[in-house]
This record gives C-alpha cells, sequence and structure tokens, in this order.
C-alpha cells in the first residue's frame, strides 16, 4: 500500500506545479468608504477628512506625512489572503535653488495590534504609539533632481503589497497603510499631491484554503467529506500455511471532514486485502509489507530410520507432515543389540539433494512392554478414527478454512501395524465475506441451522399403525454462499400396533374394534427390516382379518408371516447380499444409521455402519458416531430448543365403543397426552368431566418425556338415554408452566338412545 500512497503524493505534487488558484477578490477604495487619508503638516495638523486627496509638504526642513488608511477587516474571517496590490497616482512638485532639491518617498506597512493604530494617523502615533516607521518598506523614493519647478506625474500601478497585507489579516489587525514623506534638501522645496486626478485603491484576492493544505483543493476550495486524506494504523499479518504463505494488510482511512482543509474528519476501517503471495524461496514475516526471502527448501528430502526409507518428498519441500515409524522403531529394536545399561543406539538421517531447512520437531515415542505377541493395533482406518475437521476455522482472503485430519491404517492387520494421521489446511466453505472463521453470509452451516425435526399435523392409521408426517429440515449447499434452508414433510410410522388402530390410536387387546371387512383394519405389507435365512434375504409380511365382521363381537387381528425378498449369490449379512469377491468400497452396501438415537452429553448420537471391501469381501463395522450437534442440549435423542419449552396437548379424546350407545352401555373413552415440549415433565394429572351431574374422574399418568405420548382408556355406564357434554383436561390445576396453555382440553358430545 506505500506505493500507492506515494503515488498520491508524486501526483498531487506535480498537479501543484501548473494549476492557476480560482480567487475571490475585493477593491478598497475611497468610493466605498473603505479607505481613510491623513494629513500631517503645519497649514492642516491631523487632518483625517475622507477627501478625495491629500498633500505632503516641506519648505521649512520638517518632514511632513499623509497617507492613506485601507480596512481590510472588510474581509470575512477563515480566509488565504493570495495577492494584494496597491495602486497610487501622484504629481511631485521640487524646486531647486542650490543643486540639491527635495526627496519623495512612499512606504507600506502592515500596521500594529495596537489600539493606536487606526483610521486616523496623527505625528505622534506614527513614530511612538503606532510605530508605522519600523518595519516599513519603500515602494517609492526619488530626490535630488538638477532642475527648477519640476512637475511631474506618476503612477504607481499593481504594486505587490502581498507580504504586508497578509501580515495584517493574519494577526488579526484591522487596517494596512500606505504613506508619502516629503523632504527638503537644505534651503529647498518638496511637495507631492496624492489622488488629485485618479482614485488610489487596493486589490485583496483570497481563498477559502490554502492549495498546499491536504483537505484544500487546486481552486482554493475545500474538498468534501469523504475524501481520504490520510493513512493510519496500516499493519500487515502473514496468513496460510507454510507452503502457501501470503501477506495481508489492513488500515484505517482517515477523510477530510469538508469544512477544513487540515485532515481531522472522520476514521474509518477497510477489510482486510491480499497484499503479496509468497513463493517457494519466499516467507512472510509479521509487520512487514512484502514477501522476503526465506530459508531455501531442500530438494527431494528424505527420512530414514535405522537405515530403512520411511519417507521422500520429490520436488522442493515446504509443508508440515506428521510420519509415524513404529513399526520400523519396534523392528529396530527387537534385532539391536541394547549396550550395558540396556539402550540401543536407532540412527535417523535426513538427506536432501540441495542445500536447505528442514525442522524435525515434536518427536514422540510411546511403548509398552511385552511378552507375547500384541495383536494387530488396526486392521483399518477406521479403527484408527474418523477423518474430521479438526482446529479453529480461519479466513483466508474471503473463504472459511480449516485443518482437515485423514487417518490410516498402516501395515493393516498385521503384528506392527500402526496408525498415523496427516492434519492438511483446506477450504472448507467458499464465502463473499468472513469474519472470525465465519462466512458472514451464509444462511446455515448444518441441519439443525435451519430448525430441529419434529413430527406435525394430526396422527392417522395407515396398515394398522399409528402413522404421522415427519418434518425433516435440510440445510441445502451448506457452509455455501448458495446456502439456503428447506424442510420436506414424509409420512412415517410412529408406532406399531400389536391390536391395530383406529384414529390414530394402537388398540389394546382388551378393546374390541368394530369392523366390517379386512380392510377396516389395516393395509397388508412388509414391516420391520431385511434379515439373513438360509443365506437369503427374508422380510416379515402381515395379514389384517377382520373377525365377526359387521358386529359388535367384530375385531381386527393379524398374522405375520415370511417373504423371500432377495436371493444372495453369495452370502447374506444383516439382510444384505454382500459379494466376497468385491473390488472397492462402493460394490458393497451403503453406510447407514443403524438402532436409535441416543444422548451422549448434550449431543445426539447414534450407531453408524461402515461397509468397506476387505480381504475377504464385504464387511462392516460399527461405531458410536456423533449424529447431530445440539445448540441447547438433548433429550430422548433429540435436541432440545433453547430455553427447555414445556407443552402438554389433549390430541385425541374418542368414543371407541359402542359406536351407538343405548341406555345401560358400557361405553369407553379414550384420550391421548402428548408431551409436545423439549424437556420432560413430571406427575402430569387429568380429569374427565363425565357429563353426569357434575361428576368428575381424575387420574395420573406420572411422568413423560419430551416428543412421547400416553394413552388413557376409561369406562362409563350411561343408564339413561339423553345427550351428554363430556370433556377432558390435562394438567386441570396449571401446575406446570407451558408455553401454550390452550391444547390442554377437547370435548365430546355423547347420544346415548
Amino acid at each position: 500500500m506505500r506505493y500507492i500512497k506515494f503515488m498520491m503524493i508524486f501526483v498531487f505534487l506535480a498537479v501543484l506545479s501548473s494549476f492557476v488558484f480560482a480567487n475571490t477578490c475585493i477593491t478598497l477604495s475611497r468610493d466605498g468608504n473603505e479607505v481613510y487619508k491623513w494629513e500631517n503638516r503645519e497649514t492642516r495638523p491631523d487632518d483625517c477628512s475622507n477627501g478625495n486627496w491629500f498633500r505632503v509638504e516641506d519648505d521649512d526642513g520638517d518632514k511632513e506625512y499623509g497617507g492613506y488608511t485601507f480596512k481590510i477587516n472588510k474581509i470575512p474571517a477563515g480566509k488565504i489572503i493570495t495577492s494584494a496590490k496597491l495602486w497610487i497616482w501622484f504629481d511631485e512638485v521640487m524646486d531647486d535653488d542650490s543643486g540639491d532639491d527635495g526627496d519623495i518617498d512612499i512606504y507600506v506597512h502592515s500596521g500594529r495590534n495596537d489600539n493606536d493604530c487606526d483610521n486616523c494617523i496623527d505625528y505622534e502615533e506614527l513614530f511612538d504609539d503606532c510605530n508605522l516607521r519600523d518595519g516599513r518598506r519603500t515602494i517609492f523614493s526619488e530626490n535630488d533632481l538638477n532642475t527648477n519647478e519640476i512637475v511631474e506625474q506618476y503612477y504607481l500601478g499593481s504594486v505587490d503589497v502581498t507580504s504586508e497585507v497578509r501580515e495584517s489579516y493574519n494577526n488579526n489587525r484591522r487596517n494596512f497603510y500606505t504613506y508619502a514623506r516629503a523632504h527638503r534638501d537644505r534651503d529647498d522645496f518638496a511637495q507631492a499631491y496624492f489622488g488629485s486626478y485618479k482614485k488610489d485603491k487596493l486589490e485583496i484576492c483570497y481563498n477559502e484554503c490554502d492549495p498546499s493544505d491536504i483537505c484544500c483543493d487546486n481552486n482554493g476550495n475545500y474538498r468534501p467529506y469523504g475524501y481520504a486524506c490520510d493513512v493510519l494504523n496500516e499493519k500487515y499479518e502473514c496468513k496460510g500455511d507454510v507452503s502457501s504463505e501470503e501477506v495481508w494488510y489492513s488500515r484505517d482511512l482517515q477523510y477530510c471532514s469538508g469544512s477544513s482543509s487540515v485532515c481531522d474528519g472522520p476514521i474509518f476501517s477497510s477489510e482486510d486485502a491480499l497484499k503479496d503471495e509468497c513463493g517457494i524461496y519466499e516467507e512472510c514475516i509479521e509487520g512487514v509489507d512484502h514477501c522476503v526471502e526465506g530459508p531455501s527448501p531442500p530438494l527431494n528430502p528424505s527420512l530414514l530410520i535405522d537405515n530403512q526409507l520411511i519417507w521422500s518428498y520429490e520436488g522442493h519441500y515446504k509443508e508440515y507432515k506428521t510420519i509415524n515409524f513404529a513399526n520400523i522403531l519396534s523392528k529396530a529394536i527387537k534385532e539391536c543389540t541394547p549396550d550395558a545399561e540396556g539402550y540401543c543406539d536407532i540412527p535417523v538421517k535426513v538427506s536432501s539433494e540441495s542445500r536447505g531447512t528442514l525442522i524435525l520437531s515434536n518427536l514422540y515415542v510411546a511403548y509398552d512392554e511385552i511378552q507375547d505377541t500384541p495383536d494387530p493395533l488396526c486392521s483399518s482406518d477406521i479403527d484408527c478414527g474418523v477423518d474430521k475437521w479438526v482446529g479453529e476455522t480461519s479466513c483466508s482472503g474471503n473463504d472459511v478454512w480449516q485443518y482437515y485430519r485423514d487417518y490410516n491404517c498402516v501395515n493393516p492387520g498385521k503384528n506392527y501395524a500402526y496408525c498415523e494421521y496427516s492434519d492438511v489446511s483446506m477450504k472448507r466453505y467458499d464465502c463473499t465475506s468472513c469474519s472470525d472463521g465465519k462466512c458472514t453470509d451464509i444462511e446455515c452451516h448444518k441441519d439443525s441451522d435451519c430448525g430441529r425435526d419434529k413430527w406435525v399435523g394430526d396422527r392417522y392409521c395407515k396398515n394398522g399403525d399409528v402413522w404421522q408426517d415427519r418434518r425433516q429440515y435440510d440445510c441445502e449447499n451448506a457452509g455455501t454462499i448458495n446456502a439456503y434452508c428447506d424442510y420436506n414433510d414424509d409420512d412415517e410410522r410412529r408406532k406399531d400396533c400389536d391390536y391395530g388402530c383406529d384414529l390414530g390410536i394402537c388398540l389394546d387387546e382388551s378393546s374390541p374394534y368394530v369392523c366390517s371387512a379386512d380392510s377396516d383394519c389395516g393395509s397388508d405389507g412388509l414391516i420391520g427390516s431385511g434379515y439373513c435365512e438360509n443365506g437369503d434375504v427374508w422380510q416379515t409380511s402381515r395379514k389384517w382379518t377382520c373377525l365377526n365382521p359387521g358386529s359388535y363381537e367384530s375385531y381386527c387381528k393379524f398374522n405375520d408371516g415370511k417373504q423371500l425378498m432377495e436371493s444372495c449369490s453369495n452370502e447374506c449379512v444383516d439382510g444384505v447380499c454382500v459379494d466376497p469377491n468385491c473390488a472397492s468400497d462402493n460394490d458393497c452396501a451403503d453406510d447407514e444409521w443403524v438402532g436409535q438415537p441416543y444422548c451422549n452429553g448434550d449431543n445426539v448420537w447414534q450407531e453408524f455402519r461402515d461397509w468397506g471391501c476387505g480381504a475377504e469381501g464385504c464387511d462392516y463395522t460399527e461405531y458410536s458416531k456423533e449424529k447431530e450437534v445440539c445448540a441447547s442440549g438433548c433429550s430422548g435423542g433429540v435436541c432440545t430448543g433453547a430455553g427447555g419449552d414445556a407443552d402438554l396437548e389433549l390430541s385425541v379424546f374418542i368414543q371407541q365403543i359402542p359406536k351407538n350407545a343405548k341406555a345401560g352401555d358400557e361405553v369407553v373413552f379414550v384420550f391421548v397426552i402428548d408431551n409436545k415440549g423439549d424437556v420432560t415433565i413430571e406427575n402430569i394429572d387429568w380429569k374427565l368431566d363425565t357429563g353426569l351431574g357434575g361428576t368428575s374422574i381424575r387420574g395420573n399418568i406420572g411422568d413423560l418425556n419430551a416428543g412421547k405420548s400416553m394413552m388413557v382408556t376409561k369406562k362409563i355406564v350411561y343408564a339413561k338415554a339423553g345427550t351428554y357434554y363430556l370433556r377432558v383436561v390435562a394438567d386441570p390445576n396449571n401446575v406446570v408452566e407451558e408455553f401454550d396453555e390452550g391444547n390442554n382440553q377437547k370435548e365430546l358430545v355423547l347420544e346415548v338412545e
């Protein structure tokens, strides 16, 4: 950035040599009452009338004076005087009897700060109080003419008096003075008339500011607000890794205020910007604005342990590398002859084809004393760890970077197998802007940023089980500038019913179900997951039957059988046909989550099945894996919402049987209490108003975890025909603090014939 600043100064100085100032000029003259004339002589002592002309003469050897006082306080304050010019016209008369005639001198003076320097200057003020003699400048002088009775007309045009006028103005003085002196030599005579045929005047030009100031333009006007005038707090820092170092810079810019010629406006910080990219023979040093020549990287380096090559690199090496040489070291220790103290010398050799710098650090050796041949440390990469992002994210340019750890099992399955990993800096997210290791313009980085998956809508019956729509939130194009949140609602089986389903509720064995056809009970079909039997893939099939159709004794029942899904040509493993002659992991089954999610700490975990192609064909390993990072904790295998809200809902209240009640019948009612909140609710009460003369039935379902439900069945005998109004309420005493108190009750109208 320094070269930019230099260019700005260079161009500015070049322009200064060629521009012409745009001035504002005023003229002070006696016509505008801006000039006072004064005389000091015998016939008219201290004459300060504002006439058109004055005279100075000397016929007795006493010097006589007269002059003009120009009122420069007519110029507005805060300006820059660029020029001042004086015009004077006068007639001169001198008498010469002795050969030495008289003298006429004209002076200019910037005045004094004293109050005695007013508009009218008397003789005492001229040389004592105001003292216009010290510091005066002579602009005209003539003497010793050799002719008698000389009469001449003089014109002093455009006399430069800028320095005197500027000094008066800059020191806040009111006036600028020009005056004349007449003096005879010996017995001669000297006289001069000023302004007798033309009126004297003073022209002053000024600007708003000095163009040499940074916030003043070439025309002498203030530069506008927002014009950058200075660079502050410029700093340089290094980014990237050792293989691709970069120099970045940041700075603060100060701007003109628009009302001053100095740089005193607001200060704003600029975003970080790339300054220089370091080559293979360069490095970045904090605080330096460019890449500098660094240590030369070695060419084709290699590392030998006990004279065995364990690592090499083709080309100039400039990066990080983690090397695990446990197997070579173990072998060397096993074969070495220890010294008297039981130690072995294992040579470590580093070589290169060129001079250079190679740093070996963090040498770590862990060992166990073993008697028997140990089991292999690892049989596959997954035994060493799951590849993952590690460390803190950082900004490089506008993107997010992070180290990615790649685990590898070296010599898998051998007794000298060992694990190693390498951390490589990689771009994780593409952004348009980045701050503190995060994209500042990205809507979401993961699915949980969009919302927590949940059940939506009403429960319903399908294939004899309870089903409900499940809303799953997805972060599409996660971590990129094109990221956005979306969701899909898919129907899922919420609960398996052993005795059928009605109105979204599982029936129990004692609850008959009125049906008139098999289709009233559920849809026949496959249930559960595939399993292996006799080397093939099978799955359970369910068939529903309505017994005693069309009668009050009717009820639903199902029978489960099995169905061949796939004949495996090789073998079956956990409900999947596998091929022992696989060529890669892609020939095996897809990786999948198995079992139910659970909470581990504050996050959701689940067992993960990882299929791979090994020496004996397709096989899998199962291990626990973090499935979702929760922002506000975990409960029941799902992320909880921030704040842990509680909410009970009375989702179902039905008359189960009989469908048409008669007087004296025992009527079965079913209602369901759901925990729609994010926390477990303890000791939940309920109350059922029967509609029989204000009588109620009360009960308690105990504790209910987040996302869980409890079904309650009650039997009531209605002896008389009529219309009965029933109501059921969850948490009737309002013990539980809920975020929605309006969904805790339902009502039902019962007609008894």
